[in-house]
């Protein structure tokens, strides 16, 4: 599995060098700063010399050996001198903690760590959000502060290709080090919320309050941003494996409300899958709670040698439109979720058939209302 892992990040490194390598500075601005100077390798580059330098006993060898960790360590200093999207490196000093009533304001939290509010530059800098990698304290720790910066850098790098060619994915500022005391990497990404109120709002708590309203036409526009934006992830061959109204985040783009696709932790690309959900080998007695609790999971993805699939992040998609459907009582939103959500992969529609019904379900709305 940690071979797979591995191959997975090589895979994406295709996906990132093959964008211009246009960074941002950390003022916000454009700038071309950001690049190498080094030799960028193509996809087949890095996996032939990933299979020459590494035999399957290394695969088969604890994480917690010194040979292990050493061999690995190299691998990711190769891979990320190699990488020609560089993203900025923000010293901590100069992120500052927006506060509330003299705390940090935490915008979110998971398993991975927390979503702080911060500015940048200087107190009354540019808001922007940091995601934090707790660090892990065990006998591997040095293998993992190696992962961890790779983890935040393809991410990070991931989030950039993306912002580039779409504004549904927050843009990216850089990664930053040691950003609090129990964390070691961070990205630093734009603020998607509220200025005013420090708040981040996502359609699940949208849906769930009723705040912001979200008009009916608002609805159609919310499931238009992320069709587009699936189909630029599906464009650069990306699987995003965790597309839910959690992960999409709403803001007042006037005179209407956008949304913004966050959360890139599970990213893999078509062509190396396998390791992105392990739900296959999730206990008979503990599936049934996962469904329950993660209805976005496309029901194959629980098969065995099943791996994540476009197709996948459909169903994700049509679970998402489900939602607002029912919350909304839409009936036009059920007629587009219901073919996202069939048992078969292979029947659910292409992404750009799904962007057609959306546009037309929405003109005859408009039209209906004239």
């Amino acid at each position: 599995m940690l071979a797979l892992n591995w191959i997975r990040k090589w895979c994406l490194l295709d996906v990132i060098n093959n964008v211009p390598a246009i960074g941002y500075t950390p003022d916000g601005s454009e700038s071309n700063i950001l690049t190498t100077n080094g030799h960028c390798p193509s996809l087949s580059s890095p996996l032939t010399s990933f299979s020459n330098t590494w035999s399957k006993q290394d695969f088969k060898t604890s994480p917690t050996s010194e040979h292990w960790i050493k061999r690995m360590s190299i691998e990711i200093r190769i891979m990320d001198a190699n990488l020609k999207n560089h993203v900025h490196c923000l010293p901590s000093d100069r992120l500052y903690p927006a506060t509330k009533d003299s705390h940090q304001i935490v915008l979110g939290t998971g398993s991975y760590g927390r979503v702080l509010l911060n500015r940048l530059g200087d107190c009354n800098g540019k808001l922007v959000a940091v995601k934090t990698i707790i660090t892990t304290t065990n006998k591997s720790r040095k293998f993992n502060r190696f992962a961890d910066k790779l983890a935040v850098s393809l991410e990070a790098r991931i989030m950039k290709v993306l912002s580039q060619k779409s504004d549904v994915f927050p843009r990216v500022y850089g990664v930053c080090e040691a950003v609090t005391s129990d964390t070691q990497w961070a990205i630093v990404m734009e603020f998607v919320g509220d200025s005013t109120s420090f708040k981040s709002t996502s359609l699940m708590k949208a849906l769930a309050s009723g705040s912001p309203h979200i008009t009916t036409i608002d609805c159609f526009r919310i499931i238009m941003d992320i069709a587009k934006g699936v189909e630029v992830l599906q464009m650069n061959g990306l699987i995003h494996n965790d597309l839910a109204t959690r992960n999409v985040l709403l803001y007042n783009k006037s005179p209407r409300i956008s949304a913004k696709i966050v959360d890139f932790g599970s990213v893999c690309t078509a062509e190396a899958p396998f390791d992105v959900f392990q739900l296959n080998n999730t206990d008979k007695a503990d599936v049934f709670d996962l469904m329950q609790d993660h209805p976005e999971n496309a029901p194959e993805l629980y098969n065995i040698n099943t791996p994540p699939t476009f197709a996948s992040d459909i169903y994700s998609f049509g679970v998402i439109i489900e939602g607002i459907a029912a919350n909304k009582a839409l009936m036009p939103l059920m007629d587009i979720s219901g073919p996202c959500l069939h048992s078969r992969p292979n029947q659910r529609p292409a992404i750009k058939d799904l962007i057609d019904h959306i546009e037309f379900e929405f003109l005859n709305f408009k039209k209906n209302q004239n």
